[in-house]
């Protein structure tokens, strides 16, 4: 199937179909960096598509957040986090600039765009430090980038909320970061959604 839609994209460079269905492929079989090469080629035909977007925040998102594929744990944090990070936020973003016509499509970059923002705000918080006596300067430091980082991601998940609003991962996910934030009201009235969507 590759090889056929190899040289189906070689006789047939513009067709956007062609370029989708081996992109699919390569996301279909863990082909992160494949399939990156053709989102950025598809972004190049077409500039306003919000799908391409949305797929290239999550393929630098994966990338930067890996996880073991049989257990689903955390994997160790790449070299270049830091900038795969910058990658799949500027993506997201990128996306939510576009004309949405798709519900769906805007509620993923949304709802993605906050999760981003609410794990690298985990990810700060939990930095380790390399020497021992730099660890009471780190964690001040991991404290003021996690809660900025948690502040960013609280509108993205309210308005993923909006969309959807009998989603309990968003509500879950929101409860925390109100309580991480200090705003106990809002985790309150949460915990109480919570329970009735139960």
């Amino acid at each position: 199937a590759l090889e056929t839609l190899k040289k189906g994209r070689a006789a047939f460079p513009a067709d956007m179909s062609l370029t989708n269905k081996e992109t699919d492929y390569y996301l279909a079989t863990g082909n992160q960096q494949q399939a990156l090469t053709n989102i950025k080629a598809s972004i190049e035909k077409d500039p306003a598509n919000p799908v391409f977007y949305l797929i290239s925040g999550q393929i630098y998102d994966a990338l930067a957040n890996p996880r073991d594929k049989n257990t689903g744990k955390d994997l160790p944090k790449p070299a270049d986090f830091e900038q795969l990070f910058r990658n799949a936020e500027a993506s997201y973003l990128k996306g939510l600039e576009q004309k949405q016509n798709n519900k769906e499509f805007h509620y993923n970059l949304v709802f993605n765009l906050g999760a981003l923002y609410n794990n690298y705000g985990g990810t700060m918080a939990n930095r380790k430090p390399g020497k021992i006596t730099e660890m009471a300067k780190l964690q001040k430091e991991n404290e003021v980038i996690s809660q900025e980082y948690y502040k960013k991601a609280i509108p993205y998940l309210e308005q993923s909320l909006s969309m959807k609003p009998d989603d309990t991962q968003t509500m879950t996910a929101l409860r925390k970061l109100y309580l991480m934030t200090g705003d106990e009201v809002k985790g309150k009235e949460m915990n109480e959604r919570i329970k009735a969507a139960k």
